[in-house]
């Protein structure tokens, strides 16, 4: 290809590369250079970027992926898992190594071609347990939920999370439903039962991995490209636009509301939304939602600017791993919503404030003094005001949730 020869020298890959993705700790929705502060957490765009490039670029042959412990949710373990069948679709071979062997790393790898463990490998795979903590009193609405509720609606999350994980490794390794369904209740620790009953391709070590690739690909040495580098690799090298979308002619702008949304972050998102808003190149937008905890305020008038944009420009709102509560108030401006399979989007029609009442502590200080004007009527309580300020919060929620036209 005439573009890569064009390529800056950190971009250029020998032929015939193999790429090598480590999948550690916590992936983010946030674009790789809004994570510079923190080298550890990968960025979700990132891994897609990067699937992508070596998908269309004719220099890498295949992906080989050591998946470690993962800290993120199922919406994006689904993504990472579409990323890898798209690739595998181009003809080219993707290997994944277990150095240990939980729900979340496996359900990545039994995306792949083949599956490798060491034969010290830890395996985990017993089935999937939630802690349920209940303070009392509340309705499906935590941090406040009634034990009886709650357990009801985490056995119901739970039940989802198993019965997909069982659907899509049974669909994977080619087994019935019911054999994997069996093997797991039985509670898997021995690596070499994997190997024996069909879950794991081979027992390997990773310099043993690397000389099997060789073999495979028909090298006698093998040139593997980290995933820092590759990510240097520009699009355009390949031929490609961001999202394979010509920017000339049809630009989709992509809002990415990732983290807890302060005040601060939602006045930044707001300001993007209004630069969108004001470009006459953007034909359309997608909100990009992955949280659950924004202040009402913030999210009410994040809801308002979407809403806005959306009465101008096609807006979609995509659900990561969580869209609740405040996320889910967001998603509602636009004129479609869109969530994983396992996406959490709940909580979504309560409002949760809290009171620090110290009043007792006070009476135990023998020096204080307290100036007050506008005393509150003695027949009038905090708690009173704080519920009426609450139910005020949750009446303008379900007038929105209303007028939202999904």
């Amino acid at each position: 290809m005439i573009k890569t020869k064009l390529a800056l020298p950190w971009e250029r890959v020998q032929h015939g590369s193999v790429l090598k993705i480590i999948l550690q700790g916590r992936i983010s929705d946030q674009l790789s250079s809004t994570l510079l502060c923190d080298p550890n957490v990968l960025s979700l765009p990132e891994i897609c970027d990067n699937f992508l490039k070596a998908t269309y670029d004719p220099r890498i042959s295949a992906v080989y992926l050591h998946i470690h412990t993962l800290k993120c949710g199922w919406a994006k373990l689904d993504e990472i898992r579409r990323q890898i069948s798209n690739f595998r679709k181009s003809g080219k071979m993707v290997v994944a190594y277990l150095p240990s062997i939980r729900p979340k790393q496996y359900y990545i790898a039994c995306a792949c071609d083949e599956i490798f463990a060491p034969p010290v490998a830890a395996v985990r795979l017993f089935g999937f347990t939630v802690n349920n903590y209940s303070f009392g009193r509340g309705y499906y609405h935590n941090p406040y939920d009634d034990f009886e509720v709650s357990r009801e609606a985490l056995t119901a999350l739970l039940d989802n999370i198993h019965s997909n994980w069982v659907d899509k490794v049974s669909t994977a390794i080619g087994k019935r439903r019911e054999e994997v369904e069996n093997f797991i209740v039985k509670g898997l620790y021995e690596v070499d039962t994997l190997k024996e009953e069909g879950f794991i391709s081979s027992l390997a070590y990773d310099d043993e991995i690397v000389t099997l690739l060789k073999g495979r690909l028909g090298v006698k040495s093998l040139s593997l490209i980290s995933f820092t580098k590759y990510s240097n690799v520009r699009k355009w090298t390949l031929g490609l636009a961001d999202g394979k979308i010509p920017m000339a002619k049809e630009p989709i702008a992509i809002i990415r509301a990732s983290g807890k949304l302060s005040y601060i972050n939602a006045k930044k998102l707001i300001e993007e939304i209004h630069m969108v808003k004001a470009s006459n190149r953007v034909k359309a937008v997608i909100i990009r939602i992955d949280s659950a905890d924004c202040n009402m305020r913030a999210s009410k008038k994040i809801w308002e600017e979407i809403r806005s944009l959306a009465a101008q420009k096609p807006v979609i709102a995509s659900m990561s791993d969580v869209a609740a509560s405040a996320g889910y108030y967001m998603a509602m401006g636009a004129g479609i919503i869109v969530a994983e399979n396992l996406t959490l989007t709940g909580s979504i029609g309560g409002a949760v404030t809290q009171n620090l009442n110290l009043e007792n502590l006070y009476e135990t200080i023998p020096l204080k003094e307290i100036v007050r004007r506008g005393e509150l009527r003695t027949n009038t309580s905090v708690d009173e005001l704080f519920a009426k300020r609450e139910d005020h919060n949750y009446t303008h929620f379900r007038a929105n949730a209303a007028l939202s036209d999904l």
